[in-house]
Formats: structure tokens, C-alpha cells, sequence
């Protein structure tokens, strides 16, 4: 930690927001498509970060902060590359996803009801993700 910094509190990491995962929000009752589990999304949960990944994001994000009384303009530049780097990582790891989703029923020959049924499930648990986080 740079001198004259101070150790990050509850608000920081808090505001520090790299999550390991985005889960799925629990299903709604307006919600048609898929299983009746109230939570069988959570176990299709997609991935985002390694711990180590999500380690190496917060302890980035909390240098930059603590370098922010020294230097401003430098922490926000760090700050910018740091979200910019999470933002591409993030944008891979959902277009990989979406592939593999695409690959499960669009294959030759069609997919019979049942495939279907469960690649809408995986499209709905994917779709919960990309609107909501939780830390």
C-alpha cells in the first residue's frame, strides 16, 4: 500500500464490486418457460472470474484508490484501463457462452421438444445473468 494510504474499509470493498459470479435472479411467477425448481437456475450459473482473476481485479482497484491522493489523474487512468480490462473480459466470456448456448439446439437435424425446453431454460438462467448481479 502506497504511504499516507489508507487501509480500504466496508465502503470500499463494497464499492469495489468485482464480483467471482453473476447468478441468476430466482425465477418470477410471471416466468413460463422451463423448470418449476424455484432455484434451478443457480446451478447453471456462469462462471465469470477465477478467484484468482477476481483477487487480482479487487487488489488492482483498491491501488488505484489508495494512489488517488498522490497522483488523480494516474489512479483514474488506472481505474479506466482496470474497467476497460474487466469489460473485455466480460464481453468474451458472455459471447463464449451464448455460443455454447447457440450449439445446443441448432445443431443438423434439429432438437426435439425436450432439448428445446432445455436450451430455453439455459437462454432464461443466461438472460437473468446479463440483467442482474449480485456482490
Amino acid at each position: 500500500m502506497p504511504a499516507g494510504a489508507r487501509p480500504p474499509g466496508p465502503a470500499d470493498r463494497a464499492a469495489d464490486g468485482a464480483s467471482s459470479e453473476v447468478r441468476a435472479a430466482s425465477p418470477a411467477a410471471s416466468d413460463r418457460a422451463g423448470s418449476t425448481a424455484p432455484h434451478a437456475d443457480a446451478a447453471e450459473s456462469l462462471t465469470l472470474f477465477t478467484e484468482e482473476d477476481r483477487k487480482r481485479f479487487q487488489d488492482r482497484w483498491r491501488e488505484a484508490q489508495g494512489d488517488f491522493v498522490d497522483d488523480p489523474r494516474a489512479a483514474v487512468h488506472t481505474a479506466d484501463e482496470l474497467v476497460d480490462e474487466v469489460l473485455r473480459t466480460l464481453t468474451a466470456k458472455f459471447a463464449d457462452h451464448k455460443r455454447t448456448l447457440e450449439a445446443q439446439w441448432s445443431r443438423q437435424g434439429g432438437a426435439d421438444t425436450e432439448a428445446l425446453r432445455t436450451a430455453m431454460r439455459s437462454y432464461r438462467t443466461f438472460f437473468r445473468q446479463l440483467l442482474q448481479t449480485r456482490n
